[in-house]
């Protein structure tokens, strides 16, 4: 009787470990100065290799306004609002997707957005969120927000 069970578990637990899955991770928060250079860190893992279907998707959502994008497909760079102002400091083969602002300036205040598909992975957390806070130069800040 317990034969059938063990055998639905063991099918069950085999299934689940070909189950394609991706997971990115940012830190929550990052501050800097006005002039500053930014890494906003993005790494993912992933059980596919990266591969020419997958795509990484920077947003950014100021405090106040639209939506931005950051788009690169096999690493070429699309810039919208940023042009000049990023870096591409991705390497997908080692699960980094991570960007650069460089002079960062208080219109940068915001949530920044990295989001990462690597078809066939299909499950699992595929975005995470850095809350970025600029201040002006020689500003403490406070450690309570």
């Amino acid at each position: 009787m317990f034969l059938p069970v063990l055998a639905l578990r063991d099918f069950l637990l085999l299934c689940l470990s070909q189950v394609s899955s991706i997971k990115v991770s940012t830190p929550a928060e990052v501050h800097a100065s006005k002039g500053d250079t930014v890494q906003l860190k993005c790494t993912f893992t992933s059980t596919s290799p990266p591969n020419s279907k997958m795509s990484v998707h920077w947003s950014y959502k100021p405090r106040t306004g639209a939506v931005d994008t950051i788009h690169y497909t096999s690493l070429v760079l699309m810039l919208c609002r940023f042009k000049v102002q990023v870096l591409h400091e991705g390497r997908p083969a080692r699960g980094v997707a991570s960007i650069t602002l460089i002079n960062a300036t208080l219109h940068d205040n915001g949530t920044y957005t990295c989001d990462v598909s690597n078809p066939p992975d299909v499950y699992g957390s595929p975005n995470s969120h850095i809350v970025l806070t600029v201040t002006p130069k020689g500003k403490m800040r406070s450690k309570n927000g």
